[in-house]
């Protein structure tokens, strides 16, 4: 069902100055480019969402909402081209030809890289169910790569059964390199756990092992904590500042000239925040983003984004983690 984008009073609208008129121009082209692979199948939810909000309140949400950075699913595709290319490839082609002189020699290079990637194992930042694990199948598509160079996280060590007792013994022989991927690291929490529950040991048992954390977006301080843990690397395709932050003193998302509507915002946000998730109104750990993806949107964004609490009807849902 495609979606109404009929006009919606807003009292508040500052008319004279086309506000109102130019963030529902600018919706409607989102929607019919950007947006339309997530909204087309939910009816009118862009309107479902608005009702949320007191009349005098839409404008604000609106401006929001046209601020909203949405990548779709052949988005999502082409990123993870360049986390492959960018982030593993790049690196060791670099390597190899400093390593061979500097050679130019493509054959060279390419047989050496093969060697490299057949010793390299790509494995998901959380559970085989979650969306970074679902990410791998994007990956290993786009990328043309052997179905045998992905493995879940505890199929790094060989097993023994003693007594009653499940053993893990060694690391697996033949691995060189493992690259952990993930598609958004927020406050690094994910990483942190995996760190601390394979990592360490990995590194204890095998400290030759090199260990990549790639994701296709971070948060800046996010990112900088993981690369204080154990991991040899840790980047991303799309590092995000704090004027990424929606709130933040330097904002992207406001003009110098906009601080009353982003006061208007801030406080708005806040409120309907509190109600639909108190323990982080603007996002998780106070996340303040304005993200999200074909597969799902994080927590760290704005919760008047994705929850459905307290009866909230969603623009762009979350699909919570049930543990």
């Amino acid at each position: 069902m495609d979606i109404s984008f009929e006009k919606i009073e807003n009292p508040a609208a500052p008319r004279d100055s086309g506000l109102y008129d130019s963030l529902d121009e600018k919706i409607k082209i989102l929607h019919e480019t950007s947006w339309r692979d997530k909204w087309q199948s939910q009816g009118d939810q862009y309107h479902l969402w608005l009702d949320n909000f007191k009349e005098d309140e839409r404008i604000y949400a609106m401006f929001l909402l046209s601020k909203f950075m949405y990548f779709d699913n052949e988005t999502i595709r082409e990123l993870m081209q360049r986390v492959y290319e960018d982030l593993y490839r790049r690196p060791i082609i670099y390597g190899i030809r400093k390593d061979k002189k500097l050679t130019r020699d493509r054959q060279i290079i390419e047989d050496e890289f093969k060697k490299k990637l057949e010793r390299t194992r790509f494995l998901s930042i959380g559970n085989p169910s979650e969306s970074s694990a679902h990410l791998l199948y994007f990956f290993r598509q786009e990328n043309r790569l052997e179905r045998d160079l992905f493995i879940n996280a505890h199929q790094l060590y060989t097993h023994t059964v003693e007594g009653d007792l499940i053993i893990a013994k060694t690391v697996v022989e033949g691995i060189d390199k493992i690259v952990v991927l993930d598609d958004f690291c927020g406050s690094g929490s994910q990483a942190k756990s995996f760190d601390e529950e394979f990592v360490v040991n990995l590194k204890k048992d095998k400290p030759e092992i090199m260990i990549d954390y790639f994701s296709l977006f971070a948060i800046e301080k996010g990112l900088n904590k993981i690369r204080n843990l154990h991991y040899d690397r840790a980047d991303a395709v799309f590092v995000l500042d704090n004027s990424y932050k929606c709130f933040a003193v330097d904002s992207r998302f406001f003009t110098s000239k906009e601080k009353d509507i982003k006061d208007s915002c801030h406080k708005i946000c806040n409120r309907y925040g509190r109600k639909l998730e108190s323990n982080y109104p603007l996002g998780y750990k106070n996340g303040q983003m304005l993200i999200g993806f074909h597969h799902n949107t994080p927590n760290n964004s704005l919760p008047i984004f994705w929850s459905e609490r307290k009866s909230w009807n969603p623009i762009f849902k979350r699909f919570v983690k049930i543990y």
